[in-house]
This record gives structure tokens, C-alpha cells and sequence, in this order.
């Protein structure tokens, strides 16, 4: 997928409009601009989410985790899962943190399934976006289904394991290589 692809798809998730972009290297200074601010906790909307100090749609809560409805839903059942505490990105996380990633991915999996998803290993998708392409810098996993019902565009944006949305095994692949060895 070339950059202006990837940015035309990032400004759309991003802005709403299809702009096209003139170049990669833009969408990272637009990335770096739209989120800096968002690295603090007090502007974190997820963390004001997870504190109660913003609405949304929560559809489980306890002390580590905070689930709810995506506002841009891409299947009927879409979920983004966080945890309580602000972790940037899926790339910020250390091997120490993979038991997160692990509760992350078992609790979307059984919040999909008591939605009902007939079918959950072939129709449920779960990730995360890969910086730059996170339009909200606090660690989030996407739970998708069913996957058939996803529009193209929506399977675009959350294609498996492309540059920009990677699953929970390649990050945990990637926390494992980072280990330090015992």
C-alpha cells in the first residue's frame, strides 16, 4: 500500500472527509500534531472514559479494564477494550506488560461471545491500531464481529496484520523478541 493510500484512509478515520494526502512523511507530522496533546492523562478521552468523567456506551467495566461501543462501529458488534491505566500504543508496551495484552484479548473475546456472535473464531477480529495510524493515543483493542458483515472500506481499516492494524499474536511475537533472554 503506498502513502498516499494510507493517509487518505488515516485523514478519513480521522477528520471524516476523503482528502487525499501528497505524502507519507504528512501523516506522520499530522499524526504527531492531532495526538500530542493526547499523551497526557487529563486529555485522554479513554482515560476520562475509564473514570467516568466522560460518556460512552460502557458495556463492562472493572478495576483494570473499561469496555465500550465504538462510535464508529464496523459490524454490528464493535468493542474497543482498554486498560485503566494510559498506555500510549500497542507499540509503547513492554515484554513485562504482555499478561495485558493476553487479558485484553480474553475479554473482548468473551464479551463478543456473550454478545451472541455465532461462529467466533471465524467471524471475530481483534487488534490494534499501529502508530501513526491511531487517531487516540491510549492503548486499545479493537473486537470486531461478525467480520462478514464488514463493509470494504471498514475491512480495509481493519485489514489483518498490514502496517497500520496488527493482531494481539504479532504484538505478543513482538513483546517475546524483546524479552530479555532468561
Amino acid at each position: 500500500m503506498n502513502g498516499t493510500l494510507a493517509l487518505f484512509i488515516f485523514r478519513q478515520i480521522n477528520t471524516g472527509p476523503l482528502v487525499p494526502a501528497r505524502s507519507f512523511s504528512s501523516a506522520v507530522v499530522l499524526h504527531k500534531n492531532f495526538t500530542m496533546a493526547e499523551n497526557n492523562r487529563e486529555k485522554c478521552c479513554f482515560c476520562k472514559i475509564a473514570d467516568g468523567s466522560q460518556q460512552s456506551d460502557i458495556v463492562y467495566q472493572d478495576d483494570d479494564f473499561v469496555a465500550f461501543r465504538d462510535m464508529r462501529p464496523a459490524a454490528p458488534q464493535h468493542l474497543l477494550i482498554v486498560p485503566r491505566e494510559h498506555i500510549p500504543s500497542a507499540r509503547d508496551l513492554t515484554s513485562q506488560q504482555q499478561p495485558l495484552v493476553e487479558q485484553l484479548v480474553a475479554l473482548g473475546r468473551r464479551l463478543i461471545q456473550e454478545k451472541g456472535v455465532d461462529n467466533i473464531e471465524e467471524e471475530l477480529r481483534l487488534g490494534f491500531h499501529w502508530p501513526p495510524f491511531t487517531s487516540i493515543q491510549h492503548l486499545h483493542l479493537h473486537a470486531i464481529a461478525p467480520q462478514s458483515q464488514m463493509s470494504y472500506l471498514s475491512r480495509l481499516i481493519f485489514k489483518h496484520n498490514s502496517y497500520w492494524f496488527v493482531s494481539p499474536e504479532t504484538v505478543i511475537q513482538k513483546l517475546n523478541k524483546e524479552a530479555p533472554a532468561s
